[in-house]
């Protein structure tokens, strides 16, 4: 069962207040899975959330990886971003068409279940360019090649599952509900039509720590959304 935390869990001097994150726990297979009525961009989004993993490798999740966020095309394959690519090595990964699209895999690994980390993912694969067609922001910082383990970018104009009228999952890979995060996460955002950087969503304070800005003013678009977990 999905739990929303208490207040505070989330909390930075910055003026805006994080009043609630989400629990996720692997082990009852929690997750929140939405179906659009109609696509939006497929080609042009971003997804932010602040996520804090419990378990990490050798938890329930251990052996498939842990999503944050997807969609599936049919078969097993699925677009999505998740710790670790079927396997236990916690790295970041974004994935297109189970890799037979594009991958993109962080050098660094995440596992320290007491910090807070801000992704942000942002597409355009319109652009010529394939660099500037996937986007990672780490706490507020662009990865560059120099980050990445591997950089295989979608071709040009390649339409993701992202805002498709396809279940999109948050804490599960999309399709078959597996490889469930554990953990917490607050501030999930997915803005369909516009890419993004990180500045959108956070803000680096007088000490240089990267902390959250209040995104309600934003134009998240035809299937984007934003959940704070007030309710």
């Amino acid at each position: 069962m999905l739990h929303v935390a208490p207040a505070g869990i989330l909390s930075f001097p910055t003026g805006f207040t994080v009043e609630r994150a989400l629990a996720f726990n692997a082990a009852d297979s929690d997750y929140l899975s939405r179906t659009p009525s109609s696509s939006g961009n497929r080609r042009t989004w971003t997804f932010s959330a602040w996520v804090k993993r419990n378990a990490i490798t050798g938890g329930p999740s251990s052996g498939d990886g842990v999503h944050l966020f997807g969609a599936d095309r049919g078969s097993g394959f699925g677009d999505r971003i998740s710790f670790g690519n079927g396997d236990t090595d916690d790295r970041l990964n974004v994935q297109f068409n189970d890799t037979g699209a594009g991958r993109l895999q962080t050098k660094a690994f995440f596992r320290d279940p007491t910090a807070w980390t801000h992704f942000v993912v942002a597409a355009d694969t319109e652009q010529g360019t394939a660099a500037n067609r996937i986007k990672i922001y780490i706490n507020g910082t662009l990865l560059t090649a120099a980050d990445l383990d591997t950089a295989s970018y979608p071709a040009e104009d390649y339409d993701t599952m992202m805002n498709h009228d396809a279940a999109q999952h948050i804490g599960s890979r999309g399709g078959n509900a597996s490889q469930f995060m554990d953990g917490f996460m607050a501030e999930v955002a997915m803005i369909d039509g516009t890419q993004l950087d990180a500045s959108s969503f956070g803000k680096f304070d007088s000490n240089g720590v990267w902390v959250p800005i209040d995104p309600s003013g934003l134009t998240f678009g035809t299937n984007g959304f934003y959940l704070d977990f007030k309710s």
